[in-house]
């Protein structure tokens, strides 16, 4: 597994910012290409037991960066929000410990977490990052292991309508959530690429803009272009140029001075 996708992302650098759509892929090609069911079982063991160490590797890492978690541009950006806005919560995707974010946000209101935290101590031999593909992406039952929404404490479909695969936790960030989004003026994404793991997320948002306006943060203009394209396909009919205010974040370390002269622009 682990050199087939290094392969791939030897051919494509940017495919960094979509692992779970190179595991989605994966899955795809040995479903595809190994007709001999007992090799294809075979083959899937392997796969399983890849993916899982994979996870612990992410995980490990994730755990071992809180240390500079306070550091570098994020508490800029964290300034030029709070100077522009008046922030009603903030919904964390990253697993970061409350004791990092108390430092960062010393005067949240609410704070949603969506894949729980991690701590430096995490048991290496215990999965609790959730790295996986949404059911968008439909792989072989015998891959269904990829799929978010079976792995403990995922909030599945926290953007989503309400349907069958929400798990109670999830209702429940839904019923925190949702009375913020509508009586929010504006919303920030920042460090999401909008893959198509995360349709699950991001659809009920896309949807439902109606007086709102997203500020959405992009590493680079080819991301900008593939955000555009992933706007487009969750939502056909959403007045873009209108709507949505791009940021490059890979000017000045993700921090953009102009970001007062932005919401001057809006008013």
């Amino acid at each position: 597994m682990a050199k087939w996708i290094h392969e791939k992302y030897t051919e494509d650098q940017d495919k960094w910012s979509d692992l779970e759509e190179l595991l989605y892929l994966y899955s795809l090609n040995i479903h595809k290409n190994i007709l001999d069911k007992s090799l294809f079982q075979k083959e899937t063991d392997i796969f399983r037991n890849n993916y899982r160490d994979l996870v612990l590797v992410l995980q490990k890492y994730i755990a071992n960066q809180y240390s500079s978690s306070g550091n570098g541009f994020i508490p800029s950006l964290i300034r030029s929000w709070h100077s522009s806005f008046n922030i009603n919560a903030v919904c964390c995707f990253n697993y970061t410990p409350y004791v990092v974010l108390e430092k960062l946000l010393p005067d949240y209101i609410k704070l949603a977490r969506i894949h729980g935290e991690l701590m430096p101590q995490v048991m290496e031999d215990e999965v609790k990052v959730k790295l996986g593909i949404d059911r968008c992406m439909k792989v072989c039952k015998e891959h269904g292991f990829l799929y978010k929404d079976t792995m403990g404490r995922y909030g599945f479909g926290v953007w989503a309508q309400p349907d069958n695969k929400l798990v109670a936790s999830a209702k429940m960030v839904q019923a925190q959530l949702r009375p913020m989004f509508y009586n929010s003026d504006y919303i920030i994404i920042y460090g999401c690429s909008l893959g198509r793991s995360d349709t699950a997320y991001f659809k009920f948002l896309f949807e439902n803009i109606e007086n709102q306006t997203v500020l959405l943060y992009h590493y680079g203009l080819k991301e900008k272009i593939s955000m555009l394209r992933r706007i487009k396909e969750l939502e056909p009919g959403l007045d873009i140029d209108r709507k949505i205010v791009f940021i490059d974040s890979s000017v000045n370390n993700g921090y953009r001075e102009d970001l007062q002269g932005i919401i001057e622009h809006l008013k």
